[in-house]
């Protein structure tokens, strides 16, 4: 199998991983006020102000060491790092993998796919999930997150 064959496979692999993790109902569902935020930034700054009064550990994590490690690893970083960093997280990939297959204008067209798959599954979201939240400050962190996918791919030295 070819790099290219073995890139196309990586990525519908992930491409299914991130729609079965973004569009599955959330069996913890919380109740907003709205099923929607289509105010820029909104979010994050909400996110950066929990940062800021609570910091990114979670201190109460600590009880669970040392018998319940899983259970540690799970809560020890705070709601809204966890929010942010993952929304960022869950795009490199993106980034990186369309890097390798596309050979013209690359940072433009990964910034291109990352805003439209995240901008896609935010619409789903809100269309079809009551247990998720769309979010406009997703979009913009998953697509930030596809062009740092892309900017690793280029200091890689990937060609």
């Amino acid at each position: 199998m070819t790099k290219y064959k073995k890139t196309i496979f990586l990525l519908i692999i992930y491409t299914t991983f991130v729609l079965i993790l973004t569009l599955a109902p959330y069996k913890e569902s919380v109740k907003f006020d709205d099923s929607y935020n289509l105010t820029l930034f909104k979010s994050i700054n909400n996110y950066v102000k929990h940062m800021q009064n609570f910091g990114i550990i979670n201190l109460e994590a600590f009880r669970y060491l040392p018998f319940e490690v899983i259970r540690f690893a799970n809560s020890v970083f705070t709601v809204s790092f966890k929010n942010i960093l993952g929304n960022l997280v869950l795009f490199l990939p993106l980034g990186f993998l369309t890097s390798f297959l596309i050979k013209s204008k690359k940072l433009i067209s990964v910034f291109t796919y990352s805003l439209l798959f995240s901008t896609l599954i935010e619409v789903m979201q809100y269309i079809f999930l009551t247990s998720r939240r769309a979010d406009v400050d997703d979009v913009i962190l998953n697509t930030v997150g596809g062009v740092l996918g892309y900017l690793i791919y280029k200091i890689g030295g990937r060609k």
